[in-house]
């Protein structure tokens, strides 16, 4: 685990795909995109792989192998588990513990649905919202309901909240 002690923002082109490798090495390497943004005190694991125009908050942890794709944001203080794959244009939002690839869907208009654990709650993030599922619900109702996109907002609702990650245990020092 390397943690960013100096912000990177707008890395430069690296390889003929953009990619920049940092750390280089064979198994250690860390891989981050075109104009990706890393704020300070963020710690990134091995192999860890951070796409074009992503932004990653200070104080997040990027666990060893996981891939963040392009124009993805990842909130402050959020952990981002081994392994885990973030898709490109997904929020997650502050606060967040993603142990596990979580279950993610475009609705029709290109906004990315997640469903996370936050600050002890189930949130649901998209586009620059994380709300509680309740809150969710009440929000798509109010700015969405009796249309079409409404209709499929609720529809993406149900299914993240039936597949939703279970509750992460809370370690004790």
């Amino acid at each position: 685990m390397r943690k960013v002690t100096k912000e990177i923002y707008k890395t430069p082109p690296g390889d003929e795909h953009g990619w920049r490798t940092l750390a280089n090495g064979t198994e250690n390497s860390i891989r981050v995109g075109w104009e990706s943004r890393i704020n300070d005190g963020v710690t990134v694991g091995d192999g860890v792989q951070i796409g074009s125009s992503a932004y990653i908050g200070g104080g997040s942890k990027l666990m060893s192998c996981a891939v963040i794709g392009d124009g993805a944001y990842i909130g402050p203080q959020s952990v981002i588990g081994e392994c885990v794959q973030i898709v490109s244009g997904a929020t997650v939002g502050e606060g967040s513990i993603i142990r596990e690839t979580p279950m993610q869907i475009m609705r029709s208009d290109g906004y990315v649905f997640l469903v996370a654990w936050a600050k002890g709650e189930l949130r649901v993030t998209a586009g620059c919202r994380t709300l509680t599922l309740p809150d969710a619900r009440l929000h798509w109702q109010l700015t969405r309901g009796g249309t079409p996109l409404g209709d499929e907002t609720f529809a993406i609702l149900d299914i993240l909240e039936r597949f939703a990650p279970r509750k992460p245990r809370v370690r004790k020092k």
